[in-house]
């Protein structure tokens, strides 16, 4: 499982964390942690506890073996949860593991931002919303593309009051656009972007699993939809003014 989590960080704090258990005790926590979210250890209790030398698992392997099932929000959590524990009384320890929470969280709060944006709207764009970091976050970027996709195309029949799909607003949303005050060359620009989006989504998403895509490139679409979905919102909370 691929992880955006910085691994020498991790890796650190894993070191860290080993000694301060026994293996008993890091199965135990690793393990029950990994049943509450719904998934199964990666390796039995009896294997991970035999004696011989080239299979055996010290503390460290435990904890590595067992945390590699989980996706990067998992750890997070994780980490949060023992770094409460009464065994960390190391400040230093407990700051690097502030650090990678503090770093993964950074940059979930545009998802928030426009997640309490859409609040106002019908709950069933949020849910698309919502569900499209869900499928991202799991690398699911079919899904979480289609997601995003339809979150958009909710938010502008809502915006325009017309039920056209996506590639059909534009005739709606001009007008609108102009009645907001937005200049004609903001308006050609951003359907420039909407265009060369929905192309791209059609291309490499809409009927297709995206493996065309690099990983970068799946993350600047959803970058881009967040951009849109912004941009579209703050027209509509804006007063009409004279179109320029």
């Amino acid at each position: 499982m691929k992880s955006n989590l910085p691994v020498a960080l991790l890796d650190d704090i894993e070191t860290q964390l080993a000694p301060l258990f026994s293996r008993a005790e890091l199965y135990d926590i690793t393990t029950d942690f990994i049943k509450s979210v719904g998934k199964r250890p990666p390796v039995s209790e009896n294997t991970m506890f035999v004696t011989e030398v080239k299979g055996y698992y010290s503390r460290e392997r435990i904890l590595e073996t067992n945390l590699k099932v989980l996706n990067d929000t998992e750890k997070v959590e994780f980490l949060s949860q023992i770094s409460k524990h009464s065994r960390l009384k190391d400040t230093a320890l407990k700051e690097e593991i502030k650090t990678v929470i503090s770093d993964f969280k950074t940059p979930n709060k545009s998802r928030d931002r426009i997640s309490d944006l859409l609040n106002s709207y019908p709950k069933g764009i949020n849910e698309q919303w919502k569900k499209s970091y869900y499928f991202y976050d799991k690398t699911d970027y079919r899904n979480a593309l289609d997601s995003v996709r339809l979150a958009i195309e909710l938010l502008v029949r809502n915006v325009t009051g017309k039920a056209a799909s996506l590639e059909n607003q534009k005739k709606n949303l001009g007008p609108l656009l102009k009645q907001k005050g937005i200049s004609r060359q903001v308006r050609n620009f951003f359907f420039n972007m909407l265009d060369v989006y929905e192309k791209i989504q059609d291309d490499n998403a809409k009927h297709n699993v995206p493996t065309k895509l690099s990983e970068e490139e799946v993350s600047f679409l959803m970058n881009q939809s967040a951009v849109i979905i912004r941009f579209l919102i703050d027209c509509d909370k804006k007063v009409n003014k004279n179109a320029r």
